[in-house]
C-alpha cells in the first residue's frame, strides 16, 4: 500500500510538468502503465513457465499465450478498476465483459503479431511477444478509459 502511495506522488509530480498538466488524462494513463508494468510481468511469467516447463505449450505458443492472458487480465481489471480509474461502480459483470472485449481485440493484436513474427520472420518468440504487447497499450487504453471505466 505504501508503494501505490509513492507511486501516486510520483505521477503526480510528473503531471504538474507544464507541457502535460493540461492533459487530464495523463494521471490515469501513467497509472495504467504501472498496473501494465505488473501485469506484462504476470503474463510473461505464465507465458515462459508454460513453454519452457511444459514440452506441449513450447509448440503450441499461442495456447500458453491465451492462458498467460487469462491470468494477467484478472489481475489488470481488478488493479485498473481500483487504483488506476478509481472507479466505484457495483456493476461487475458488466463493466468486466467491456473491459474483456476490450482486451481480447487487444489480444487478437497479439496473437497475429506474434505469429506473423515467429512464422514468417522467423523472430525469437519472447522478443515477437515484447514486440506484440507494445501494439496491444493503446487499444486496451483506450477501451478502458473510454468505454469500461467510463465514469
Amino acid at each position: 500500500m505504501l508503494f501505490l502511495h509513492f507511486l501516486d506522488a510520483f505521477i503526480l509530480s510528473i503531471t504538474k510538468i507544464p507541457v502535460i498538466r493540461n492533459w487530464k488524462w495523463m494521471a490515469s494513463f501513467l497509472r495504467f502503465c504501472a498496473v501494465g508494468i505488473v501485469n506484462t510481468s504476470i503474463d510473461f511469467t505464465v507465458y515462459f513457465s508454460l513453454t519452457r516447463g511444459i514440452k506441449f505449450f513450447f509448440t503450441h505458443f499461442l495456447i500458453a499465450n491465451f492462458l498467460a492472458f487469462l491470468f494477467a487480465n484478472a489481475f489488470s481489471y481488478w488493479a485498473n478498476k481500483h487504483w488506476t480509474f478509481q472507479d466505484k461502480s457495483r456493476q461487475y459483470f458488466f463493466q468486466y465483459s467491456k473491459f474483456l472485449i476490450t482486451s481480447l481485440l487487444a489480444l487478437g493484436a497479439i496473437q497475429t503479431t506474434l505469429y506473423i513474427c515467429v512464422r514468417f520472420f522467423d523472430w525469437w518468440d519472447l522478443f515477437a511477444k515484447i514486440i506484440a504487447l507494445g501494439v496491444s497499450v493503446i487499444i486496451n487504453f483506450v477501451g478502458a478509459r473510454f468505454w469500461a471505466f467510463n465514469n
